[in-house]
């Protein structure tokens, strides 16, 4: 998996979990997933937001919702919110 073939994948999904990578590339190693990631990161291609929650570096989160269900999956929108 190279750095072009990942971004064109990630460019879909602002945010993107570890597990999201193993899905996306089964026919690859989980280890040289997890080295091409924090490679990637280290060269600040992507960024972390947590701990196994990434996003790529150009991608820009409009969506406070979507950041918060990532950060807490057990967030909720509250009436206050939706309306």
């Amino acid at each position: 998996m190279d750095f072009q073939t990942f971004r064109l994948k990630a460019k879909d999904y602002p945010l993107f979990k570890y597990v999201d990578l193993l899905k996306w590339f089964p026919d690859d190693n989980e280890q040289t997933i997890k080295q091409n990631l924090k490679f990637w990161v280290k060269k600040e291609q992507f960024e972390r937001i947590i701990k196994g929650v990434y996003k790529l570096k150009e991608t820009e989160i409009k969506d406070e919702f979507l950041l918060a269900s990532y950060l807490d999956e057990s967030s909720y929108i509250s009436l206050e919110s939706a309306l």
